[in-house]
């Protein structure tokens, strides 16, 4: 993950940026990109099927607190978080079916999950405190389904 100053020039995040040690920001920057990767394969595959012409964007920005992942895409209208089915996480691998879990995930690492539609793109929006805890300006949904 990276920087960027107004200019476009970035520099590599990193641990005095977010006051971590360095086995906690390797944790961190594993869970985002796990989930940002999750969310590309989902769209890709489900929302764009694989349309290389559409489009597809990914900002991150850290506000001094939280990591904020903004995927926007012009798929058709879709939330994952509220209407893709839940897996059952307690069926033994044989008879779960292939696929489901990387919501999950999504949800289990990241702070807050959001998902919208402006009329013509989707949005998903992705928190993930750095400080610990909610943050209390947030106006996101925790990704647990639970309202904020």
């Amino acid at each position: 993950l990276a920087l960027a100053d107004g200019a476009g020039h970035g520099r590599a995040l990193g641990e005095a940026d977010l006051g971590l040690a360095p086995a906690a920001l390797q944790k961190l920057m594993f869970e985002i990109n796990l989930c940002i990767d999750e969310v590309l394969t989902n769209t890709i595959e489900h929302g764009l099927h694989g349309d290389a012409s559409r489009r597809l964007d990914v900002e991150l920005v850290f506000d001094g607190r939280t990591l904020i992942t903004t995927l926007s895409d012009d798929a058709p209208p879709y939330d994952p978080f509220t209407e893709a089915p839940a897996p059952d996480i307690a069926a033994d691998v044989e008879s779960r079916p292939v696929g489901g879990l990387g919501l999950h995930l999504v949800k289990s690492f990241m702070d807050e999950c959001s998902a919208s539609h402006d009329g013509h793109r989707n949005r998903i929006v992705l928190r993930k405190h750095t400080g610990g805890g909610a943050d209390p300006e947030s106006d996101s949904n925790p990704c647990d389904g639970a309202p904020p």
